[in-house]
């Protein structure tokens, strides 16, 4: 079916009968500029219209498909002629329904591309640590936790992996007790977030546990030397008293150690036992009292970084962009190009 043929084909029609566009369009249930598209070629109308536009131009579907009247209406028609009208409405579903395909394929795909749009931006501020440089990582440390204006910033000493963490040691000024212990993961896309952060007023060693991809890790912590100790243990509680639950090496200050394990640790940094090279046993109130610190400054505080509320967010999107992209692709009734509602 040429379009313009049949636009020229109906226009006579139409004029035939002294109507206008709007009369017509009013007999059909459609707009005046629905017909006047029509007439110029630009479209053609939908299937369920062909059957009341003939009608109402006194010609058969036939005719306004070939766009001309037969010879001879009284002669019936021809296998041949039905043989023509089949293609010519197959034809004519075919475009309508590539269109109605296109639409719906082109809608999908922009519900998809907003929807990554926004998974992009909620996760560049999940994680937000691109860098992972000593500078950049103590701004980022001194932004999340937001120290003080008398309060130092921190300054990085000693980065280890485990798996997608990085454990950070940093220390705050110059003082044998003030330090902190930075978790951060690593996202699949790249980038890092914080876990959580550590500080605390200890002078001697601090020890502290992380589950991670189904690994448990003991963290052991040294921020200054400490006179005389060579060697080091840690109990399941604060007296030292029983067997030991891990020995280790004091290493050279600064200095952070991550050690793997199958099951969780349970230990604590009071309840630890300092040794020197020949095995003899360096008292933690002898230590303390050879090294300067804080009176009554023992305690340590972790702020938990983990952006619960980013989650909650990615689900929304997600759940939009579901329902959008099922919309778009649902094959359920289609409104007719200019069609206007009855009544």
């Amino acid at each position: 079916m040429d379009n313009r043929s049949f636009g020229q084909f109906i226009a006579r029609l139409r004029k035939e009968k002294n109507w206008t566009q709007a009369e017509l369009a009013e007999k059909l249930h459609v707009t005046d500029k629905a017909v006047s598209r029509w007439e110029r070629g630009i479209g053609l109308p939908d299937i369920n219209t062909l059957e009341p536009l003939a009608e109402a131009l006194d010609i058969t579907v036939l005719e306004l498909m070939r766009s001309r009247r037969l010879e001879d209406p009284s002669a019936g028609i021809v296998p041949q002629d039905v043989s023509e009208g089949v293609k010519l409405l197959l034809a004519l579903m075919g475009k309508e329904l590539r269109g109605v395909r296109r639409r719906k394929l082109l809608g999908a795909v922009l519900a998809i591309l907003v929807t990554v749009f926004c998974f992009a931006g909620l996760y560049r501020m999940e994680y937000s640590v691109e860098g992972i440089t000593d500078r950049t990582l103590e701004a980022d440390i001194d932004r999340y936790t937001q120290p003080s204006p008398q309060k130092p910033e921190a300054e990085v000493l000693e980065r280890v992996a485990a798996g997608r963490r990085l454990l950070v040691l940093f220390r705050r000024g110059d003082g044998p007790d003030s330090g902190g212990l930075a978790v951060l993961e690593r996202g699949i896309f790249g980038g890092y977030r914080f876990l959580r952060v550590t500080e605390w007023n200890w002078p001697l060693l601090h020890v502290e546990t992380l589950d991670a991809g189904g690994k448990h890790y003991l963290l052991v912590a040294g921020l200054h030397t400490l006179p005389g100790v060579a060697a080091f243990a840690l109990f399941d509680n604060f007296d030292g008293l029983g067997t030991p639950v891990y020995e280790g090496t004091v290493e050279k200050a600064p200095f952070l150690q991550c050690i793997s394990s199958d099951h969780r640790w349970k230990v604590s940094s009071f309840g630890m036992r300092y040794f020197n090279a020949v095995g003899e046993e360096c008292p933690q109130r002898e230590l303390l009292a050879r090294i300067p610190h804080e009176e009554n400054s023992f305690s340590s505080s972790a702020a938990n970084m983990e952006p619960g509320l980013i989650y909650v967010w990615e689900g929304i999107v997600l759940l939009l962009g579901v329902i959008l992209t099922r919309f778009f692709l649902w094959d359920g009734p289609v409104e007719s190009e200019g069609k206007r509602p009855e009544g």
